[in-house]
């Protein structure tokens, strides 16, 4: 499968500072995918980690659910 960077989002603000003024862990450590583009027309992926396989799916009440 080829990555589309385009389809990745790195947000640009950071978050302000955590408990015991530690900065807090800000969104720009994750990069987010829109769900859509990930699970694809069939509603579902599989994902491989760690030498295990999950599969990633959308329920029909529209949330997600990770199983092994």
């Amino acid at each position: 499968m080829k990555s589309d960077s385009s389809s990745i989002r790195r947000p640009t603000s950071e978050q302000g500072l955590g408990r015991d003024d530690k900065p807090a862990a800000t969104t720009l450590d994750v990069p987010q995918i829109d769900s859509g583009l990930l699970l694809g027309a069939a509603g579902r992926v599989v994902i491989e980690h760690h030498g295990q396989r999950y599969e990633l799916r959308e329920t029909r009440y529209g949330k997600l659910i990770l199983t092994k």
